[in-house]
Parts: C-alpha cells; sequence; structure tokens
C-alpha cells in the first residue's frame, strides 16, 4: 500500500512509482491498483514503475444494443468485477474478484467498494532503442521494396536515406537521454554523423536510379546503420 514516503511521483504528465506494491489504498482515487493494473487517467498514458516504462491499455467491452449496433466502451474498475455489467452479463474479473479485492484489503468481496474509474492494464511499454533496432534489422528488405515501388527519379541511395531519417526521428526523441547513458548517447551521437556524412557522399557518387551502389558499398551502409551496436 502506498505510505507518504512512496508516493508517486507526477513529471510532465508521467506518473512513476517505486514499486508495483505502491497501491492507492483509498479507492476512490486514481492510482495503482494491485496484479499490474492502473485506475483512472486516459487510455496510452505512462506509468512508470521501478524504472520501467508501462503503457494503459483499457479493458474494453463489447455491447450489442436491441438495433443490432455494437458499441466498444472501456470498462471502469467497478464494473470489471461486478456480477452485473450493462444489465446484461458480469464482468470478466467477476470470478477473480475475491484475489482482487483481498489484495485491496476488502474483505467483503462487494465491488461496490471500487471506483468508476476507467480501468487499465499496464502493459510494458517497448524502448526507443528496441523500436530503432526493429526499423534497421527491415532495412534492407523495405529499402529495396521502395526502390522497386518507386515512379520517380529517387536513386536507391535515396531510399537507403529515408530509412537514415526515420533513424534520426528516434535519436532524437528527448526520451532516448533516459534510455542511454551520457557515454553511450555520445558514442552513438558519434556513430550517427559518421552515417550521415557516408551517406551524403553514396548520394553523390550514385546520384540516380541508374546507378546502384555495388553490394559491397550497401553492405557496409548497412553496418553504419546499426548505430546502436555495442
Amino acid at each position: 500500500m502506498t505510505h507518504p514516503e512512496h508516493a508517486p511521483k507526477s513529471e510532465q504528465g508521467i506518473v512513476s512509482y517505486n514499486s508495483f506494491d505502491d497501491i492507492e489504498t483509498d479507492l476512490q482515487k486514481e492510482g495503482l491498483r494491485p496484479k499490474h493494473h492502473y485506475a483512472g487517467g486516459q487510455e496510452g498514458d505512462v506509468v512508470i514503475v521501478a524504472g520501467e516504462r508501462y503503457i494503459k491499455v483499457p479493458r474494453k467491452v463489447i455491447i450489442r444494443n436491441p438495433k443490432g449496433d455494437t458499441v466498444v466502451r472501456p470498462y471502469t474498475e467497478k464494473e470489471y468485477y461486478s456480477v452485473e455489467t450493462y444489465g446484461v452479463d458480469a464482468g470478466p474479473g467477476w470470478d477473480s474478484r475475491g484475489s482482487y479485492l483481498g489484495d485491496l484489503g476488502i474483505t467483503d468481496l462487494d465491488p461496490n467498494h471500487l471506483s468508476n474509474f476507467p480501468f487499465f492494464n499496464l502493459e510494458k511499454e517497448e524502448s526507443l532503442v528496441d523500436r530503432a533496432r526493429v526499423m534497421i534489422a527491415s532495412a534492407p528488405a523495405r529499402i529495396e521494396k521502395e526502390f522497386q515501388e518507386s515512379e520517380d527519379e529517387e536513386s536507391w541511395a535515396d531510399c537507403f536515406a529515408h530509412r537514415v531519417d526515420a533513424l534520426k526521428g528516434y535519436f532524437f526523441k528527448p526520451r532516448m537521454h533516459q534510455e542511454l547513458t551520457e557515454v553511450q548517447w555520445e558514442n552513438t551521437h558519434n556513430r550517427l554523423q559518421t552515417l550521415l556524412k557516408r551517406v551524403r557522399a553514396v548520394q553523390s557518387q550514385y546520384p540516380d536510379r541508374n546507378t546502384v551502389p555495388p553490394d559491397a558499398v550497401k553492405q557496409e551502409l548497412f553496418l553504419l546503420l546499426d548505430i546502436f551496436v555495442e
């Protein structure tokens, strides 16, 4: 349960907790809940727990009304663990309400103790470095596909440069400073500058669709593209 010295900290709209044990004791307040859940806020909000970033993903229900319309809306915390939700079915957490409410210290198992806040799973957010590495790994196939499908005068080197622009977009996000140490950031930045210089030279040497770099040059560029190499 949350103690004053372990109270959540909020910075630039991001809520931070020391651990998943820092559960909000007042259930009518927004906050961390047992089993990696969160009550309150909006879909996509970031919650940091023990230094790890998590994204709020809503628990949703599909409602079909007499007119045949289908509506998807999120559960509130109370609805998720209630015996009757929207006058039709029990909430999906009804069978597990005992362990959930028990973790909150509720012994009568009555979901009416719970809040009417939107109810979320906390799913670990993929790091920018991991996302960039996925982009790097897929670059050879994507560049060849873009080059083959291009209807203008873009060169192969231009298509490669598009992947470099995407990589720069990842690298210069403020969050990258949180994921890399100062030394790692500086070393990665230096590798990026080396890559940019080489790309400019290749674009100048192979300026159109009829001047495709040889495989050796392509391989060199793909090796330079992996700026996060340890």
